[in-house]
């Protein structure tokens, strides 16, 4: 546990924790600093801080796994946060979880204590550790690796992950609905109670190994989660392709492309009377699969228009979403003086909260003629513009993560065409 009065001793060890984790990602992680936006000059200089904790938080659960075992791993993880202040803030205590998770990340055979002890005893020596100590030191070593020997015998026994395997995917086919299969080998670990979470969907497991298949009616990006006890074990972003552009109102009726697509324009005129219910009719465009692009260094254009002749009706909104492996973008475009209906949030960045009232108003625009819709991200930095107007650019935490789905709502009616895909230093691709 951290300690609430560390001494100047506890310090010491946590910045000589800290060196050494600073040594380890300089000759480990030597590309990674160039992806995240930076040759290393030190933890701070980092470009994409959001995006690079994440993906230490990843290599950490990684590790953990392999050592520990899924089960045992899931209680030893530690937050992001906990991740960023140690790399940022290593002159404070920290609890033992977090020290340990960086020596697990480094390889180190040591517990935090017994870490903290050699640093206390080398701090104690002008030359480095007594022949005494050393040999202390040693032959606590010793014990530690019979220890952890003992320790994976017995991981191996109860909770063996050779044999483990949970994957998901979507049988080829044409239109909807389309087949989930997933297939699951939890091996020989010990557990109560396994379940998988499909979206909304509950699934009980009652054999340790086998081959569950499931139908979806819709694109979309799905979320599937295999918990075992009360812990979560493995998550898997699967996308269910649209092939192509898919229509629907309200995300409920599908629309036949040939209703909606006339010459590169899509657009819906028939009666919304078809919904049978109160619901404000809201037109869907949605554009789903594996793009291959990375959705936190991509531009998305598109020209869209919503109007009461065109059957647009109050508020005429225009909501776009980007969907990401890691996160969403999804904002809206209205008229003027609906612009309390306004929301906008990009990846763990909420900017529909009230003390964002100022940036929000810029959303509401006029769309009663064509206009060029622009949104781009880079470097954990996000733009929309209009008609080459920038409406709002600010930076954002977390991070998008590989691109999945694009997808407009069109309140009323209202129509999109040209949409293009542009990722950093790609060609644009037209949807």
């Amino acid at each position: 546990m951290a300690r609430l009065r560390p001494s100047k001793e506890d310090i010491n060890a946590v910045l000589q924790l800290h060196a050494h984790v600073t040594s380890w990602f300089q000759k480990n992680w030597a590309g990674a600093w160039l992806q995240h936006g930076s040759h290393f000059e030190g933890f701070e200089k980092i470009h994409n801080k959001s995006s690079f904790f994440e993906d230490v938080k990843e290599e950490i659960d990684e590790r953990l796994t392999q050592k520990y075992g899924l089960l045992t791993a899931a209680k030893k993880t530690i937050s992001t946060d906990s991740i960023r202040r140690f790399l940022l803030q290593s002159k404070m205590s920290f609890d033992d979880k977090v020290m340990e998770a960086f020596l697990v990340l480094t390889g180190a055979e040591s517990t935090w204590d017994e870490y903290r002890e050699g640093a206390l005893s080398t701090a104690l020596t002008p030359g480095g550790m007594s022949w005494f100590t050393s040999r202390r030191v040693m032959a606590a070593a010793l014990v530690v690796l019979l220890c952890l020997a003992a320790s994976s015998w017995y991981l191996q026994k109860h909770e063996n992950t050779d044999d483990f395997h949970f994957s998901a995917d979507v049988l080829p086919s044409e239109g909807f609905p389309k087949n989930i299969r997933i297939d699951y080998n939890l091996g020989n670990m010990k557990y109560k109670t396994a379940r998988i979470f499909i979206d909304n969907e509950k699934v009980s497991l009652g054999d340790a190994s086998g081959e569950i298949s499931l139908r979806t009616f819709i694109p979309k990006k799905s979320r599937i989660k295999l918990f075992l006890d009360d812990n979560l074990v493995r998550e898997v972003v699967l996308v269910i392709p649209s092939d192509g552009w898919y229509g629907s109102i309200n995300n409920k009726i599908p629309l036949h492309r040939e209703s909606f697509m006339k010459n590169g324009i899509m657009q819906f005129t028939g009666s919304h009377n078809t919904t049978g219910t109160h619901e404000e009719p809201y037109i869907s465009f949605m554009y789903f699969k594996a793009f291959d692009m990375d959705a936190d260094h991509l531009t998305l254009t598109a020209e869209v228009i919503n109007n009461a002749d065109i059957g647009g009706i109050w508020a005429y909104d225009v909501s776009v979403d980007l969907l990401g492996a890691r996160g969403n973008m999804t904002f809206n475009l209205l008229s003027p003086d609906a612009v309390i209906y306004s929301r906008l949030k990009v990846a763990e960045t909420d900017l529909s909260l009230s003390d964002h009232s100022y940036l929000l108003s810029q959303l509401g625009v006029k769309l009663s003629d064509w206009s060029k819709l622009e949104v781009a991200t880079q470097n954990n930095t996000f733009r929309i513009s209009l008609n080459g107007k920038v409406l709002i650019e600010e930076p954002y935490t977390g991070k998008l993560g590989d691109l999945l789905g694009v997808q407009f709502y069109l309140k009323g009616s209202g129509a999109v065409k040209d949409v293009r895909l542009k990722p950093q230093n790609g060609n644009a691709v037209t949807l």
